[in-house]
């Protein structure tokens, strides 16, 4: 029996994402490669500054609160979950992401208010504070915490997923395209960005989840 996790970013993924941001770095070669930023001193700031920060904050979570789910990539997950484990294989699935971990609660309400309360067997793995997304990620893979014989992660952020499978290279990293677009290699060689072999460009989350299960996973 084969250990496998598989982790899913929330927004883009498991959330529709309105604005293919990845898309028009790449379109206007404004990629470049994202480092993962580390803890400096902390600095006093003007009360002003700080309510403009806590209105933001208010704004982001409003946001993140009228998103819903995505019920379809969501049962694809479901679905791919029971095939595996009929294979006799385990699976674990779990949500990696650069949402802040305070929207935890309201993150793991949206999924069960979709009807998968029980999806993330891995648990509902938020950015906590001192991380960038790409640098929480990228540790998330390198760390592998569940002990899984091969982790794969499911993105679709450029610099999250060039990251993580630079700085993991055990890990398989799938990075979802924008309508075929961002699986074009013709955009990654006009930005001048080499893929690493375990970066896999694809079109949906459907497809990622095909790839996985037919990957060659040690018994």
């Amino acid at each position: 029996m084969s250990k496998i996790e598989v982790a899913f970013d929330v927004d883009g993924i498991l959330c529709p994402a309105p604005f293919p941001l990845s898309m028009y770095q790449l379109l206007f070669k404004a990629y470049s490669i994202a480092q993962e930023v580390k803890a400096g001193k902390a600095k006093k700031v003007k009360s002003l500054q700080n309510s403009r920060s806590n209105l933001l904050r208010k704004l982001n979570d409003w946001w993140h609160d009228i998103r819903p789910m995505d019920g379809r990539v969501l049962n694809n997950i479901a679905t791919f979950k029971d095939k595996q484990e009929g294979l006799g294989n385990e699976v674990i699935t779990s949500v990696v992401s650069g949402r802040s971990e305070r929207l935890k609660d309201q993150t793991t309400q949206k999924i069960a208010e979709a009807g998968y309360p029980h999806l993330f067997n891995g648990e509902i793995n938020l950015r906590p504070d001192g991380y960038s997304s790409p640098g929480w990620k990228s540790h998330r893979a390198k760390l592998n915490p569940n002990g899984a014989d091969i982790y794969c992660h499911i993105d679709d952020d450029l610099k999250a997923a060039h990251q993580i499978a630079l700085e993991a290279p055990k890990a398989q990293v799938y990075l979802v395209g924008y309508g075929g677009l961002m699986t074009s290699g013709e955009l990654y060689r006009w930005n001048k960005i080499e893929c690493p072999p375990n970066l896999h460009l694809v079109g949906s989350v459907a497809l990622a989840l095909n790839a996985i299960a037919n990957l060659k996973i040690k018994s």
